[in-house]
């Protein structure tokens, strides 16, 4: 045990400071402004402490620091005195300032050497600790008292003191002439009256102290308005015989039967706290060394806790859990756990009984010329089944891709099933997958993901992500039931493909050790994670396993093309976790490097609402669960459109079954008692029950959805135009889209043919002629002509004409005796009427004059020049 009692210097006394050392930890005691502040090097301690074989608890003005299994108590007057009380065990054990524990009186002065000092200075001296730079005393100013006059006040003051009839049961037992001489050293020592007054009654204090340890206990109430009486502060009056520890805002009172104890204590109802009496009401709450006052909120998980009255209390929510792959990969198990592993194929994530997330782990990148490099995981698998029992596999690859059966995810989000499961973007950087009963994946298109587990899934899981039960003891858990010991075991076990092989040995990246320029370089990126912008969140979160995972990692690379890119995904996965925690740095505009170039009008948004990035995502916004969602989004009040564009609510579409419908569009639908009348308002269907009127003017659509679903190369869309795209039409189409309404369209590359009433290549365009149609190559006799329905393209070296067209394709009159040969078909305008044209055709296009006009040969049929 350690006493720090001088000042910085040399300089005047600033009060002790005790430094314990005891079974391997260090311990500081310090009295800071009226408070009593308990700490290690790592964390501050609230008061009683209780530790093994150690209690330190305040009692009345003091503290006792007791070493249960060591036989050693320690009382403090938390100023200026300290009171050692050491049991029969330690007869001859003890040195310092205490001297050495036997009955012969020359050994107390016995010095750190095992010499006994020729006077008390040099005693004391010797037992500093080295290397501490407190100044010597040059001589014993304790001596006499230098003035008479001071000579005959500190007399009286003494005789005062020690002839106290009160307390002469007690004194009696001491050298009384001993005692004087003390007493009068304490008086002559003091710069100033205050000094004088409080050495000597600390003292007198000392000597009843010793009263009652030897079992002699004195008159309770010995202290007078003349004779030491006690100043008290903060609103604290003096009792002569109170509890042994007062009640604080975070400690109850104690009490020994028995026995009281005198000192300044808070009126009834009263806590002390920082010396002052306080409502309980008005206590502050501690945790992890930071103090809220009442009121203050701090989330746990799920559950938010509140300052009330020096106490905690907390939401009782049933929490979820997170685990999450990033970097070489790095790995964070739901229960905490964290580990690394560089192997190469799928392996599973997470496993259930409904489902399966498997990660695909290859070499990273950065490390393409390096077969022993890190890994990466670069896509996702989620497998399950709807409840109608179909199969599906969610594909998330890079860059943001998203495949689902194999098939390329063009517009998000998509809903499965019933609204089972929902694919979105929750920001420009991050897609999430969810589910009906709360699992959510999310993954940044490069090697990030994150999966949400609800409490639901408390001791069902598998995989790399460990069990979720609160114990990172059992993390390692493989399929077959057993438990690894390594991560390397462990996570082999887990591979979906047996043809990958196992990683027998840790591959260990690139390190920086033979490398000092690239350590270099590595300590100065990942000295960000330890930077002033993260300091509000390091007490939530300790950036040191992130800072030792970016060393890694920066040193594992081999481009230096890929540094910043590295760095700046490591950063965003604890910059998430502080964003979780209501700590946002704003960091990716601190560090240039990492700075978002969002397109106009975008803006960037570190924590932004990962259930409403689009329109399409106002109506699943209540059901969605909000998380942080870094990246770019439109501005506030604003939402990105089926078009990528962002508008203002009131502009947006509605989704429902597939497709948008523009704002103010009406249909009524089947409702839960009655049909119900839905209009599309700001993005959000608004629905009420349905008159007989409403029924006919806005019909229900679904059986419109139905019949274009089994028409052949026909689709539904929510705003047809007026008139659809023909064969009649095709070559000088505009859409008119001015009061569209749900309709069948036909697909990309067919056309409608009013004849036939289906959609059909352009091509295969029929002709109509007398309430009759004709395929491309029918003919039919027209007086002394044959007329031909050519709807392909020809070649026509000579021929004499009068073209007509009929619905986009030609029928041209030649004579019987004429030899037609399938090739170009000769296109005029109306004006030519009954003109007869001659013209050679050997390419196209070809221009000629006729009769002052100008006209073309083209190869396409449908165009009427």
């Amino acid at each position: 045990m350690v006493i720090k009692s001088c000042g910085p210097c040399g300089g005047p006394t600033n009060g002790l400071v005790i430094q314990v050392l005891f079974e391997s930890v260090f311990y500081t005691i310090e009295n800071i402004n009226g408070s009593l502040v308990v700490g290690t090097p790592l964390k501050r301690l609230p008061l009683p402490v209780q530790a093994v074989g150690l209690k330190i608890v305040p009692v009345a003005q003091s503290l006792e620091i007791e070493f249960e299994t060591v036989g050693l108590k320690i009382i403090w007057d938390q100023q200026q005195r300290i009171d050692v009380h050491a049991s029969e065990s330690l007869w001859g054990k003890l040195v310092g300032l205490c001297g050495y524990q036997d009955v012969n009186p020359d050994s107390h002065l016995w010095t750190s050497t095992r010499t006994v000092a020729k006077s008390c200075q040099d005693f004391a001296d010797s037992w500093k600790l080295p290397g501490k730079s407190c100044t010597d005393r040059p001589l014993d100013v304790l001596d006499t008292c230098q003035d008479k006059e001071q000579h005959t006040k500190a007399v009286e003051r003494c005789k005062q003191l020690l002839l106290n009839l009160p307390l002469k049961p007690c004194l009696e037992q001491f050298n009384q002439e001993t005692l004087l001489q003390v007493c009068l050293k304490e008086y002559c020592g003091a710069k100033d009256d205050n000094q004088k007054t409080r050495g000597t009654c600390d003292f007198l204090t000392t000597l009843v102290d010793d009263c009652k340890f030897n079992g002699k206990e004195p008159v309770k109430d010995w202290r007078n308005l003349s004779l030491c009486p006690i100043s008290c502060s903060g609103d604290q009056i003096y009792q002569n015989c109170g509890p042994q520890s007062p009640a604080t805002c975070e400690s109850e009172e104690v009490s020994v039967k028995g026995k009281c104890f005198d000192g300044c204590f808070c009126p009834r109802r009263k806590l002390l706290y920082k010396d002052q009496c306080i409502d309980r009401k008005m206590c502050p709450c501690q945790l992890r060394g930071r103090e809220f006052q009442p009121g203050e909120k701090y989330q746990k998980e799920c559950n938010t806790c509140t300052c009330l009255a020096g106490k905690w209390q907390c939401t009782d929510k049933k929490c979820g859990k997170r685990c999450t792959a990033f970097g070489d990969p790095h790995y964070r198990t739901f229960d905490g756990r964290q580990y690394d592993f560089q192997g190469r194929c799928f392996y599973y994530l997470l496993m259930t009984s409904s489902l399966s997330i498997e990660g695909e782990n290859v070499r990273c990148l950065a490390d393409r010329e390096n077969i022993k490099g890190s890994s990466c995981t670069r896509t996702l698998l989620i497998r399950f089944n709807l409840r109608d029992g179909s199969p599906i596999i969610i594909k998330l690859a890079q860059k943001m891709q998203s495949f689902v059966n194999g098939q390329l995810v063009t517009q998000l989000p998509v809903h499965l099933g019933n609204g089972e499961v929902t694919l979105r973007l929750a920001s420009s950087r991050l897609i999430t997958v969810t589910f009906e009963d709360g699992l959510a994946v999310s993954w940044n298109g490069e090697s990030t993901v994150h999966i949400d587990a609800p409490f639901s899934y408390r001791d069902t899981t598998g995989g790399l992500c460990g069990t979720f039960n609160d114990n990172t003891k059992d993390d390692f858990l493989t399929p077959d039931g057993d438990y690894e010991h390594t991560a390397i075991a462990f996570a082999n076990k887990w591979r979906t493909k047996e043809m990958c092989g196992d990683i027998t040995v840790p591959d260990k990246p690139n390190s920086c050790l033979n490398d000092p320029e690239k350590r270099k370089l590595a300590e100065k990126l990942c000295s960000w994670f330890k930077a002033d912008i993260f300091k509000p969140c390091h007490w939530a979160i300790d950036p040191e396993s992130n800072y030792d995972n970016c060393l890694t990692d920066i040193c594992a690379l081999t481009d230096k093309n890929d540094v910043h890119k590295t760095l700046c995904e490591l950063i965003a996965v604890y910059a998430n976790d502080c964003a979780r925690n209501g700590y946002q740095t704003g960091w990716r505009r601190e560090i240039k490097e990492c700075m978002d170039k969002c397109p106009e009008p975008q803006e960037y948004d570190e924590c932004g609402d990962s259930c409403a990035l689009s329109c399409a995502d106002l109506q699943e916004r209540d059901k969605c669960k909000r998380e942080c969602a870094d990246g770019c989004r439109c501005p506030s009040g604003q939402y990105l459109n089926e078009e990528q564009e962002c508008v203002p609510q009131k502009a947006c579409s509605c989704f429902y079954e597939g497709f948008y419908f523009k704002p103010g569009y009406k249909e009524v639908r089947a409702g839960q008692r009655v049909q119900q009348l839905c209009t599309c308002v700001k993005g959000l269907w608004d629905c009420h029950d349905a008159d007989d009127q409403d029924v006919t003017k806005f019909p229900p659509q679904g059986n419109l959805r139905k019949q274009c679903a089994k028409r052949p190369f026909a689709k539904f869309i929510s705003c047809a135009p007026n008139e659809p795209k023909t064969c009649k039409n095709m070559h000088n189409f505009s859409p008119d889209t001015s009061a569209c309404r749900p309709g069948c369209v036909c697909t990309d590359g067919y056309v409608y043919d009013v004849t036939k009433e289906e959609c059909v290549p352009p091509e295969k365009c029929s002709c109509h002629h007398a309430g009759r149609s004709f395929n491309d190559g029918d003919t039919f006799n027209e007086a002394c002509n044959v007329c031909v329905c050519q709807g392909a393209y020809g070649n026509v070296h000579e021929m004499i004409a009068k073209p007509r067209a009929v619905f986009g394709a030609t029928l041209t009159l030649v004579p019987l005796t004429a030899e037609i040969t399938t090739s170009w078909v000769l296109v005029t305008t109306s004006f030519l009427k009954e003109r007869t044209i001659r013209a050679a055709v050997s390419r196209l296009p070809y221009k000629m004059c006729c009769a002052g006009q100008m006209v073309s040969l083209a190869p396409n049929p449908w165009r009427l020049l």
